[in-house]
């Protein structure tokens, strides 16, 4: 079923983990997918989208911008806007993790991980918002949460951990200032067998699931109000995906 056919869908970070295999379910059901990288080479990034567009026959683009840098994302809501006409779903996704023991964090590695899991998710959202109001349409934003942000799982990673509890904080103001134009809800995933998680005990990731079966989360969110015209919306997400990380095996399992 192709329930996104004729949508167009933005996802960040979307070359590799979570987001790559995010891209791939909206291909799967029909969507135009924009991905979006920046460390990932140019060569890679543009193979991913063509590869998607070739399996799905969809219509995608591989686009370059930093999350936390203004003029990158405005250029890049710019030229998806001039290629698509409109952008339907935003899927924030793109966030770092350091891991390092908690006395080896220094201010730098704090700064770079706020700047892009906090302040991307921000800045992203806000253009993205600001262009749907100014147009008659709808849109909806999927921000990327973590159970990190609401369990000591590595209390190591606590700039990490509170930059996904803002997150969630976020969402649910954003959810209020966009409505009803925008759905705005977040979902909160376990630690899943992606890059990120490359550098943890070898006991950790064997208990992760792999990145491809984080993907189905996102078939939750169609069945959600939006928190904005329900209180419990940003709770019912949060307690359905922990519900969905224990059945596969995760930390809590």
């Amino acid at each position: 079923m192709n329930r996104f056919a004729g949508k167009t869908t933005l996802i960040t970070g979307a070359t590799r983990g979570i987001g790559r295999a995010t891209a791939e379910e909206f291909a799967k059901n029909g969507a135009n997918v924009v991905v979006n990288y920046c460390n990932t080479s140019d060569e890679v990034a543009r193979a991913f989208a063509e590869e998607l567009a070739a399996k799905y026959h969809v219509t995608t683009l591989a686009c370059k911008a930093d999350v936390s840098d203004d003029t990158a994302v405005r250029n890049m809501l710019e030229r998806v806007k001039q290629e698509f006409s409109a952008i339907d779903i935003l899927v924030n996704n793109a966030g770092i993790v350091i891991d390092k023991e908690f006395s080896e964090h220094t201010r730098e590695d704090f700064d770079a991980i706020y700047r892009t899991n906090v302040y991307g998710t921000y800045l992203v959202s806000k253009l993205f918002g600001e262009m749907i109001m100014g147009t008659s349409g709808g849109g909806a934003i999927v921000n990327m949460s973590s159970t990190s942000g609401m369990f000591d799982f590595w209390p190591d990673n606590i700039d990490y951990a509170g930059s996904k509890a803002a997150i969630a904080s976020m969402t649910r103001d954003l959810a209020i200032k966009f409505a009803p134009h925008i759905r705005v809800n977040a979902v909160a995933l376990g630690w899943a067998d992606t890059d990120m998680n490359k550098d943890l005990p070898a006991d950790v990731v064997g208990r992760m699931p792999m990145a491809n079966s984080c993907s189905g989360v996102w078939r939750v969110l169609r069945k959600l109000p939006n928190a904005s015209r329900s209180w419990q919306a940003m709770t019912r997400v949060l307690s359905m995906v922990r519900y969905w990380w224990r059945m596969e095996g995760g930390p809590n399992g």
